[in-house]
C-alpha cells in the first residue's frame, strides 16, 4: 500500500499542477474566444476539474480502507460517485475534443450555430470510437462497485450467524 500512496501523490502532484495551469490559462484567454473555441475551453476545464474531483475521491477511498481495511457502505458510495464523476470526465474530454477538432476543421474561429453539423460529426466520432477503451475501463469500475457491493452483503450475512 506505501508504493500506491506514493504513486497517487505523485500522480496527485502532476495533475494538481496541470488542473492550475490549464485552469489559469483558460481563465484568462476564454473571454478572448467565441462560439467553439469558447466551448471547447470550457469542457476542458471541466475535464480538468473533474480528474481533481476524482483524486479526491479516491483518497477518500483510500483513507476509508487503510482505516478499517475493507469496505463498508460509505466506500461503496465514493466508488459510485468515482464512476460517476469517470463518465463525466470522459463526456466532457470527448466534447472538448470535438470542438478542437471543429475549430481545425475551419482553421477560424466559429460560431457554435454555424458548426454545429461538423461538431456533431466529430462529437459522435469522440464518443463512440476514439474513447472505447476509457469506457471499457469505467465499466470496469461500474462492476468492482457491483461485485464489492456484494461482498459485502455476504460478509454482513456471514457475520450475522456467528
Amino acid at each position: 500500500m506505501k508504493t500506491i500512496t506514493i504513486v497517487f501523490w505523485a500522480v496527485a502532484i502532476l495533475i494538481g499542477t496541470e488542473l492550475l495551469l490549464f485552469t489559469y490559462r483558460g481563465l484568462s484567454v476564454i473571454q478572448d474566444y467565441t462560439g467553439v473555441l469558447r466551448w471547447m475551453w470550457l469542457c476542458k476545464i471541466a475535464t480538468y476539474v473533474g480528474i481533481g474531483l476524482m483524486g479526491i475521491v479516491l483518497l477518500r477511498i483510500m483513507n476509508i480502507f487503510k482505516r478499517q481495511g475493507y469496505f463498508t457502505q460509505s466506500s461503496i458510495r465514493q466508488l459510485k460517485l468515482f464512476g460517476l464523476l469517470s463518465l463525466c470526465v470522459a463526456l466532457a474530454n470527448s466534447m472538448a475534443n470535438a470542438g478542437m477538432d471543429t475549430w481545425k476543421y475551419y482553421h477560424k474561429a466559429i460560431s457554435l450555430s454555424d458548426a454545429r453539423e461538423r461538431l456533431l460529426f466529430y462529437l459522435a466520432e469522440n464518443v463512440f470510437d476514439q474513447s472505447l477503451l476509457v469506457y471499457v475501463l469505467i465499466l470496469s469500475i461500474m462492476l468492482f462497485v457491483f461485485f464489492t457491493q456484494k461482498a459485502l452483503l455476504v460478509k454482513q450475512e456471514n457475520e450475522s450467524f456467528i
